[in-house]
């Protein structure tokens, strides 16, 4: 992910993946490095999904604490930490290149939430017990991702969806059923003949 200015990247590094990468690499960990190379710098040990939000100079990520999924936040030495929601079945959590709102996946749909200035830590879940919260997708999302516009990107399957903030905060808004297929057919071999395996 890159950084709001364009001149850093942060990445995850493991080779199992996910919140508890620390099980998984003898070297795992968040990193920022220049978008022009370098030594990457570790900003947390562990932790999955990392990302900017407006700031250029705080990392987003998702990690795993005292049994539940939180967001935090840290600068980009991995000082200042802050958790800034809590949900015990979350998937992931991805903040707006705005730095106002975030979307979870939960149960495996997609939620849109404000994200709160500073560093307050809210329990958030799809039933909006804290924050309003919106679900966008119906059926399933993966691999969420915002534009620089605002627009919110998911996947399901061979498809791919899409929903706008002013979308999201009409009134009339239901979540999104209508994708745009990105799959394709391909040929592929078809056997002829029989072979018999004997002995």
């Amino acid at each position: 992910s890159f950084s709001p200015d364009d001149e850093l990247v942060v990445f995850e590094r493991n080779s199992g993946g996910g919140l508890r990468s620390d099980l998984y690499s003898n070297d795992p960990g968040l990193f920022v490095v220049d978008r022009e190379g370098g030594e990457p710098l570790r900003f947390s040990e562990s932790g999955s999904l990392p990302h900017f939000g407006a700031d250029p100079l705080r990392v987003y990520f998702t990690a795993f604490e005292n049994d539940a999924i939180v967001l935090k936040s840290v600068n980009l030495l991995g000082g200042d930490a802050r958790t800034h929601m809590t949900n015990g079945m979350a998937q992931g959590y991805f903040v707006s290149p705005d730095g106002e709102r975030i979307a979870f996946r939960e149960n495996y749909n997609l939620y849109v939430t404000p994200l709160l200035p500073g560093p307050q830590k809210v329990a958030a879940t799809r039933k909006g017990d804290a924050l309003p919260v919106i679900k966008v997708s119906e059926g399933g999302a993966t691999y969420p991702s915002w534009s620089e516009d605002g627009t919110l990107y998911w996947t399901l399957g061979p498809k791919l969806f899409s929903a706008s903030m002013d979308d999201i905060h009409d009134d009339d808004f239901e979540p999104v059923t209508d994708g745009t297929t990105i799959g394709y057919t391909v040929k592929a071999d078809k056997p002829t003949g029989t072979f018999a395996l004997t002995n």
